[in-house]
């Protein structure tokens, strides 16, 4: 064996009586892995065996950043191997830092599942995927979703990755129910296997394991999460070029897209602030995996946008509204903070553009905050320096 190269041997599947798992074990030079997706044993035979595409997408990221090669003993789809080689790859490389030209061996594929009838569009029950799913309500068949998909391919934290995973498949499951949708949970050890930081690589990994599906899934659709214009390589979050590792991944099965990236996330919000389910259902929250906890980034900047659009009170269901009315400032203050981040900056856009602007009180809790950071900061550079 090469020792600037791993083995992707030839995918298997395995039942354990209640998920079923698409595996291939790794050869790396000083070690061996196996790499598993699985899904619940009834949806076993969605796993396509034949093709290594959903192995071969979740490694070459961090084969690019290792140095390593890539050689599949199953074939690839004829496309993929194409777009790696051709776009992504050179791509990708070219003014990075991180990332190194590798080359992909494997035999070019064409092989057509029949059959292939489901939509599966990722769920988190947040912006992105609430804009997805209504702007597919009517969608030609094939695109409109009929799966949602909860998929673990690194996103939940440790060490109750396993928890965390359990609980939010139980939450998708009853969100696809009201929607009259099946649910479908995906789980990996991708970030086990490819240790890399999430952000940097998370369109290729759920890319990978809409593959895994392209036995039975025609489309997938992975929510944006940066609108077109303000699209281009960046080494560190790979949402930014998104919509080419999703077109670059899709084959002869299954079409991948970004629905989403024509609008930004604050014309979403507006879109969405109408659509009965979302003022039901919503759920933006970082902290917490069953309610919006009304002080994190993400609870903060959609309820700024929802005030500033006025419809806040349209979201009594997904957010405490008294809890808003209490801390009105603070919120504020915590958008006015961080305004230099673009999301923050469009709520404070529209609330100007509805003719208010935020309090007193608000500036003067974002200059404490600016205030508590900058002494944070001038702290931990004190420490290093004493440390170096």
């Amino acid at each position: 064996m090469n020792e600037n190269q791993i083995i992707i041997e030839k995918p298997y599947r395995e039942d354990d009586g209640t998920d079923a798992y698409l595996k291939a074990r790794i050869l790396f030079p000083d070690k061996e892995e196996t790499v598993f997706f699985s899904v619940p044993v009834q949806y076993g035979d969605y796993l396509a065996e034949d093709l290594a595409d959903c192995f071969v997408a979740a490694a070459f990221p961090w084969c690019m950043k290792e140095g390593y090669d890539i050689v599949s003993e199953a074939p690839v789809s004829r496309s993929i191997l194409f777009s790696l080689k051709n776009r992504v790859i050179p791509g990708m490389s070219r003014d990075s830092k991180v990332y190194s030209p590798i080359g992909v061996t494997a035999e070019p594929s064409d092989l057509k599942y029949d059959g292939r009838e489901y939509s599966g569009l990722g769920w988190s029950a947040g912006v992105d995927s609430f804009y997805a799913y209504m702007t597919h309500l009517d969608a030609p068949e094939g695109f409109r979703p009929t799966h949602l998909l909860n998929i673990n391919a690194g996103v939940f934290e440790e060490p109750d990755i396993d928890g965390k995973f359990k609980r939010a498949s139980e939450k998708n499951a009853k969100d696809a129910e009201k929607f009259g949708l099946e649910a479908l949970s995906i789980n990996t050890d991708l970030h086990i296997v490819f240790p890399m930081f999430y952000l940097s690589v998370y369109p290729s990994r759920l890319a990978s394991c809409m593959l895994a599906l392209q036995k039975k899934f025609r489309s997938g659709l992975i929510s944006g999460s940066v609108e077109l214009n303000r699209m281009h390589y960046n080494d560190e979050v790979a949402g930014f070029y998104e919509l080419i590792i999703q077109n670059s991944l899709s084959n002869q099965n299954i079409n991948l897209s970004a629905p989403g990236i024509e609008v930004s996330r604050a014309e979403k919000i507006r879109r969405i602030a109408d659509f009965e389910p979302a003022q039901k259902m919503l759920h933006v929250c970082v902290k917490s995996e069953d309610s919006n906890c009304m002080t994190c980034d993400k609870c903060t900047r959609v309820i700024a946008v929802l005030d500033a659009l006025g419809k806040i009170d349209n979201f009594g269901d997904a957010f405490d509204l008294d809890y808003f009315r209490k801390h009105y400032d603070e919120i504020w203050g915590q958008v006015v903070y961080g305004r230099n981040y673009i999301h923050s900056a469009e709520a404070l856009a529209i609330l100007k553009h509805s003719g208010r602007k935020p309090s007193k009180k608000a500036y003067m809790i974002a200059r404490m905050l600016e205030a508590a950071h900058k002494a944070a900061e001038s702290h931990r550079t004190e420490i290093l320096e004493n440390n170096g």
